[in-house]
């Protein structure tokens, strides 16, 4: 009677789950950090050894870089084009999802970047953009903090 009932409300509580497994694969590599892009189907990793690999959702890799630095953090743009890495000896690399090209190698600091984030433009931001001119577009900038 007691293991009915335990089983019953193990199940009851998986019918409540609001989230179900599409897939479990096992990677070939130990991942230090992982963002999914704004739009939640491409997921960009980056490996202990610093390589950044750019996956779909249905798991099929777009492309691997290796930019030869350590990476400490990472950001999406806000309109998913662009990833922002951010290096341990300061560098902020920007590059394009489409083929994984660098578009711009900014050096802000001396010391590592440990947070990167994309913002509306403010007053604070357009000091950002002008000193760095990091996109095409005056609405979005990149702060380094």
């Amino acid at each position: 009677m007691a293991e009915e009932q335990m089983e019953e409300a193990s199940t009851a509580g998986a019918a409540a789950t609001p989230f179900q497994l599409q897939f479990d694969k096992p990677i070939p590599f130990q991942i230090k950090m992982a963002e999914w892009n704004p739009e939640k189907d491409l997921l960009a990793m980056v490996t202990d050894d610093s390589k950044v690999v750019l996956h779909r959702f249905n798991w099929q890799r777009l492309w691997t870089i290796s930019p030869g630095k350590c990476i400490t953090s990472i950001c999406w743009s806000p309109d998913g084009k662009i990833v922002a890495l951010g290096t341990e000896d300061g560098l902020v690399l920007l590059h394009d999802v489409e083929n994984g090209k660098m578009l711009r190698r900014i050096k802000s600091h001396d010391v590592a970047i440990v947070c990167l984030n994309w913002a509306e433009d403010e007053l604070l931001s357009r000091v950002y953009h002008c000193l760095f001119h990091l996109l095409e577009t005056p609405t979005i900038s990149l702060y380094i903090m």
